[in-house]
């Protein structure tokens, strides 16, 4: 860990500079996961031609090399800093349920930032807990190392096992709260029990902010996070409004507001994911 640390304390100048290393390691040498990211890439994007299909895919390895560094950085960065580089362009959407005491969902997917978010509305809502749901890692020093740079800012992760109990305890409380999913990697087990229409692909979706609005009365708002330039982030946020009070309906305009989000800027999701790996199921 303290290594680890000593390295977040580099310039921004030096770390993307690592990062430029990192990706022609993982790109060029190792080529890690180059075979699930093309397949991916190529389901989603049937229409597009090979080499297309490459240059999204190396751009995509330069971007995530980018977070990687940002993540790590986050370990050390101070607010300021922080502000500079992702800001919200819409608070209000939030706003207007927090003052007025009401809890809300945040739904994102792994596109542009995904891990800055939790930290960027705790500095704008500091008065309320922002929690974001994480699955526990079984490398017992990487999970701490991913917890401590989740907790930054006063951010409160919670364990994905933990989710009901904590929601059902701050509202006994009457705590006013945000809680955060990042739903959009491919669900396993007894979660397999739903699947929507994504890139043209039938596709399982997790559904567990669609339950939890359903049992809460809690409204959900999506989170699109875009990469401006380098290190430079803004996070626009919109209300998911059930129209017809179906089952799942939450999810399926998640998933097309995802979709949107991906096609602005295709090489900024994580294509590494193996995503479509129940295609025929």
């Amino acid at each position: 860990m303290f290594f680890i640390r000593l390295f977040s304390h580099l310039p921004w100048s030096i770390l993307y500079c690592i990062s430029d290393l990192l990706f022609l390691v993982s790109y060029y040498l190792i080529g890690y996961r180059k075979d699930v990211v093309l397949y991916n890439l190529a389901l989603a994007f049937p229409e597009k031609n090979d080499a297309e299909r490459r240059a999204i895919a190396k751009d995509f390895y330069k971007h995530l090399c980018d977070i990687i560094v940002e993540i790590v950085k986050t370990l050390t960065i101070s607010q300021e800093d922080l502000q500079r580089r992702i800001y919200i362009e819409n608070p209000e959407v939030l706003g207007q349920y927090l003052t007025n005491g009401q809890s809300c969902i945040v739904v994102a997917g792994h596109i542009s930032h995904w891990e800055w978010t939790p930290a960027i509305i705790k500095l704008r809502f500091p008065q309320y807990s922002i929690m974001p749901v994480y699955k526990t890692l079984s490398n017992a020093f990487s999970d701490r190392l991913v917890l401590q740079i989740r907790s930054r800012f006063g951010v409160v992760p919670i364990t994905k096992e933990n989710v009901l109990r904590e929601v059902v305890r701050r509202k006994k409380n009457g705590e006013i709260f945000c809680l955060g999913l990042v739903a959009d990697q491919s669900p396993a087990g007894h979660e397999i029990d739903f699947k929507t229409n994504f890139f043209n692909i039938p596709t399982y979706f997790y559904t567990g902010a669609d339950k939890l609005s359903r049992q809460t009365g809690f409204p959900v708002v999506y989170s699109e996070v875009e990469r401006l330039a380098r290190g430079k982030y803004v996070l626009r946020l919109q209300v998911i409004e059930p129209q017809n009070n179906h089952p799942n309906e939450i999810i399926e305009r998640y998933a097309q507001l995802l979709e949107t989000s991906i096609r602005k800027h295709p090489a900024h999701w994580l294509w590494s994911h193996k995503r479509w790996k129940f295609l025929n199921t």
